[in-house]
């Protein structure tokens, strides 16, 4: 459980220090926090996020990117060499794969992230055979309200203490890194039929039970959530994927309502998040207002959120060339039925970070909460092909004084190509045994700079809350070894651990009859969930032998039975008695007189 450590961090500190062994992190030594600065609400509700240092000067963190064709990628010496570019059609349309989900309105609000967000995982559920077109409809109001009112006031849960607390969820803003952190802690996604959102009238929303936080009877949770890197990369997951998202600047006067084609040259701030679903390299120009027209062919198609009657159906195209398109983003999800509990200390996602020079290691500390297998971590990562390495160790000792004083179960490396949110799943699972202390180390491996996002008070919107012995950091760059989190004057890490229940199945037996299949039913005792059903097959009647045949004068039948040993079903089989009966014998001398008879006849006539 977290508590606000706000009035007592210095008695934590003091304790920290005395019981764990670890001395206090000289202030010269301690990192500067750099900050993800929000830069306003767009009208539609898109938030934009810039980076900036501790002066307030905007970092280029996430590396220049452009989604735009570049030069080098139709010149003739590419076209023979880019083999990335040449699998790649010059049109694509996910609706073609029967993949994209109904065009939504959002109304009054501004939730376009929500709705933009909430159309890729639906996407990527029917891709993967998770769900299907007709039933994938996940809720932006269940989404909205527990993202923009983050903060629980369930004392029990670990993240308590972590998030923020808006007063009208339906109108505050959010991207696709405030999604994805509010997704990674498992809030949603739910069925849109038990949260339905209502566009026109806001106040009808909202005020849900606390319970339904984690309500994902969608039956998906999220797997990754990456910044695309460059146009191929974006058509690339579109095609894998179904759709990705981006975010850019609408201004009515660019929009061609006649040819549902948009195109901005200015630099105005973000303001609407879409989803994209398909492009076209050879979209005519021409579609463009012919006071402000793009450079060259080729557009995006996307999906928006005002209803089926604006635009094409809802959909609209935007050039290739438009200025103001940032934050390309992807999203997806894996089945939330093959996973148990999600540990975290993080209730909402990052806005802060610290810079360090060469390979660094983060780690969280946590107590299982019961019989369960470890598969699978995550993380955050800000630069493009970042390889870390994943620890985990099992039984740490009473009073450890570092997340590497077990025992190591796992070792597994791995190189992540997009920033973003990235779910790490394991081959080998790892059991794990109520009460057992494990902690997941994750190093950042480089040798030049890299940025690590951690939770810090202070820095941004959210409030975050830390408990001692909990998060560990070693920066090699600032001081060498473990040292809790809290010494550095921040709080949690980014690292979570997520298992599947080692069940413990108690069968159920419906026992076969003779005519009918029964059935076996293994239901684990410790989460409930039917692991298997296996169909008991009928092996019919087990007849005793037929008996001799008994004459029934009544029916002038001859009556053989037999009886089902186990059930006493009986059969029973006849043969007609017939009093007027003849001999063989008697049949072939009538035959033989009326032979020769006819015979006698011919010659003597």
């Amino acid at each position: 459980m977290k508590k606000f450590v706000s009035l007592v961090t210095a008695a934590v500190l003091w304790v920290t220090v005395a019981f764990s062994g670890m001395s206090v992190v000289p202030s010269s030594t301690i990192p500067e926090i750099l900050t993800v600065q929000a830069d306003g609400n767009g009208e539609y509700g898109y938030v934009d996020y810039s980076f900036v240092d501790g002066d307030g000067n905007e970092l280029d963190i996430f590396g220049e990117k452009s989604y735009k064709p570049q030069q080098s990628e139709i010149s003739l010496f590419s076209f023979f060499t880019k083999n990335n570019s040449l699998s790649l059609p010059a049109a694509f349309d996910s609706r073609d794969n029967n993949c994209v989900t109904p065009v939504k309105q959002q109304g009054l609000s501004g939730n376009c992230w929500a709705f933009s967000t909430m159309s890729m995982l639906e996407s990527d559920a029917i891709l993967n055979d998770i769900d299907d077109l007709t039933t994938a409809d996940y809720s932006e109001a269940h989404f909205s309200w527990f993202t923009s009112k983050s903060l629980t006031d369930n004392t029990d849960d670990p993240t308590y203490g972590d998030g923020f607390n808006f007063d009208s969820p339906f109108e505050v803003g959010g991207n696709w890194m405030i999604a994805a952190g509010s997704l990674a802690r498992w809030t949603g996604a739910a069925e849109d039929a038990d949260y339905p959102f209502s566009p026109m009238d806001l106040s009808s929303m909202g005020n849900y039970d606390e319970s339904s936080r984690y309500d994902r009877g969608s039956g998906v949770i999220i797997k990754s959530a990456e910044e695309l890197l460059d146009m191929n990369d974006a058509k690339q997951w579109i095609m894998d994927h179904g759709s990705a998202t981006l975010a850019f600047y609408f201004g009515d006067e660019y929009y061609n309502s006649s040819s549902c084609a948009y195109f901005y040259n200015g630099t105005n701030t973000l303001n609407h998040e879409i989803t994209v679903v398909g492009w076209d390299d050879n979209y005519s120009l021409f579609n463009f207002n012919a006071d402000c027209r793009p450079e060259a062919n080729g557009a995006w198609l996307c999906k928006n959120s005002w209803g089926v009657n604006w635009g094409d159906d809802g959909y609209f195209w935007i050039s290739y060339y438009d200025t103001s398109i940032e934050q390309f983003a992807g999203f997806s999800v894996r089945p939330a039925d093959d996973y148990y509990r999600n540990y975290t200390y993080n209730g909402a996602g990052w806005e802060s970070y610290i810079s360090h020079n060469g390979s660094a290691q983060l780690a969280n500390v946590f107590t299982a909460k019961g019989p369960e297998l470890l598969n699978s971590v995550s993380t955050y990562t800000m630069s493009p092909d970042q390889e870390i390495t994943v620890k985990i160790y099992k039984n740490l000792p009473s009073g450890y004084t570092g997340p590497e004083k077990g025992t190591l179960a796992l070792e597994y490396s791995t190189v992540l190509r997009r920033p973003g949110y990235h779910t790490i799943e394991f081959d080998n699972k790892i059991e794990l045994e109520k009460g057992t202390v494990f902690s997941v180390v994750i190093e950042y491996v480089s040798d030049g700079i890299i940025y690590i996002p951690l939770e810090s008070n202070g820095r941004g919107t959210n409030a975050y809350a830390c408990n001692a012995c909990e998060s560990y950091a070693n920066l090699p760059a600032y001081n060498a070894g473990w040292y809790d989190v809290l010494l550095y004057g921040v709080e949690n890490v980014f690292i979570q651990a997520f298992t599947e229940c080692n069940h413990n199945t108690q069968p159920l037996i419906h026992e076969p009859t003779c005519t009918e299949n029964g059935y076996e039913i293994n239901i684990c005792s410790l989460c409930g969930k039917t692991v298997s059903e296996n169909i008991i097959y009928s092996s019919g009647h087990n007849f005793s032998e037929w008996s001799d045949y008994v004459h029934d004068f009544e029916t002038d039948k001859e009556i053989s039975s037999r009886e089902c040993l186990n059930c006493g079903h009986t059969e029973e089989r006849t043969v007609y008695y017939v009093r007027n009966t003849i001999t063989i014998n008697d049949l072939i001398d009538m035959l033989y007189e009326m032979i020769t008879g006819f015979l006698r006849n011919i010659f003597l006539n």
